[in-house]
């Protein structure tokens, strides 16, 4: 059965369909693309890329989200928030590089894509790796293949899956965002961009 001849999904299959794809190994690559959100998701989202730098370094961190932010009784653009927590978790300065202007994932992936040309030749660029939570890898990923070139590898990194798995059962901002991913496969699928997805 594929996602799209079925309304309703059981729990084994969402918890397929969103955590499955999660991938936790650590690669060196030429770019991190760190996804901003929401200000605990970038917080979050930050840390898994300092420890994904920590672990294998990479040649620079694209912190990318031009959406202001709360945080500490001020608005805060969500780049800035996650350069802060990457320099704060022993990331240099000189590796990161701030995109203020992506609103959504797709302006994550066409923006990134500007400011890795603006830093290194395009040609000379073999690997991507795109860090972001593990409930919103699997279209992360699917964006970033269909917005970068081909010639690049794009790998995912990501942390906490077996969390989220349980988490989602009883945090209800967390089944919302699980909720609009599983919506947003569907419209792409209806729309011809992304492959129907075989559900287990």
């Amino acid at each position: 059965m594929f996602l799209s001849q079925t309304d309703e999904l059981t729990e084994e299959q969402i918890d397929s369909l969103i955590f499955d794809c999660c991938y936790d190994s650590p690669k060196k690559s030429d770019y991190v693309i760190l996804l901003g959100g929401s200000t605990e998701s970038a917080i979050k989202r930050a840390e898994i890329a300092a420890d994904l730098y920590k672990k294998c370094g990479c040649g620079k961190i694209i912190a990318t989200g031009g959406v202001e932010q709360e945080i500490d009784g001020r608005r805060e653009k969500e780049c800035a928030i996650m350069r802060r927590v990457l320099v704060n978790n022993g990331v240099p300065q000189d590796a990161i590089i701030e995109e203020p202007r992506a609103t959504d994932t797709v302006e994550n992936m066409v923006c990134s894509l500007a400011e890795i040309c603006k830093d290194k030749i395009i040609w000379d660029v073999r690997s991507v790796m795109v860090v972001t939570e593990p409930f919103h890898l699997r279209r992360s990923l699917f964006l970033a293949q269909t917005f970068l070139p081909s010639f690049i590898t794009i790998h995912g990194y990501t942390d906490g899956a077996d969390k989220q798995r349980v988490d989602r059962k009883v945090d209800q901002a967390l089944k919302k965002c699980i909720d609009l991913e599983i919506g947003l496969f569907r419209y792409l699928i209806s729309k011809g961009i992304m492959n129907d997805i075989q559900l287990v």
